[in-house]
């Protein structure tokens, strides 16, 4: 199994997801955390409490996202768990990668949120996710946000990333889950 993490800031979506190679078919467990403060403002546009009835997301109390809960599941993860790899953005998780590291002798791989980066696994994954070779345990939260992720060139270079459909006229579609997914991914896929 590989993981990759898409740490928010402070406020948003956090999303950590395990990819799992079968064969030629690769399997998605995600899991997500939001700030209370957060999942109030969601309950506008989505049915964020389905999702936290059914376990799909975390309710962090207050108004942050409590990073000691996002690498306790990281850790349980790799003692449950053949874990080959974490793969994170660095500009976020830094401080839970270092607790990680401190608590087990996980390999993790800095993937930065470029173009460059994105352009090859996204491309992947998507031709994966069309041919059906690309499952997820039917996590409302990914599906939610799989449906409005677009991939698509980014760049002069036609680079391919999923990115947000409006970030500006909607908030509330985020794409954390498809961006650790994209990140466990990648580490499946080579």
């Amino acid at each position: 199994c590989w993981l990759g993490l898409d740490m928010s800031s402070v406020t948003d979506l956090t999303a950590l997801v395990m990819c799992e190679k079968a064969g030629q078919t690769y399997r998605l467990w995600p899991w997500f955390w939001v700030p209370e403060e957060r999942a109030a403002e969601l309950r506008k546009w989505v049915g964020i409490e389905a999702w936290i009835k059914n376990e799909q997301i975390i309710v962090c109390p207050g108004p942050r996202i409590i990073k000691s809960m996002i690498a306790d599941k990281i850790c349980e993860l790799v003692e449950s768990h053949d874990v080959r790899n974490l793969a994170y953005d660095p500009k976020e998780a830094t401080a839970i990668v270092a607790d990680v590291e401190e608590r087990t002798s996980l390999e993790v791989t800095a993937f930065k949120q470029s173009h460059e980066n994105y352009h090859e696994p996204t491309d992947n994954f998507e031709a994966d996710a069309r041919a059906g070779t690309l499952q997820h345990n039917g996590n409302q939260v990914l599906d939610w946000q799989a449906r409005h992720a677009l991939c698509m060139p980014t760049t002069s270079n036609a680079y391919k990333k999923a990115v947000k459909p409006d970030p500006v006229g909607s908030p509330h579609k985020t794409i954390d889950g498809v961006q650790a997914a994209i990140m466990a991914y990648c580490g499946a896929y080579h």
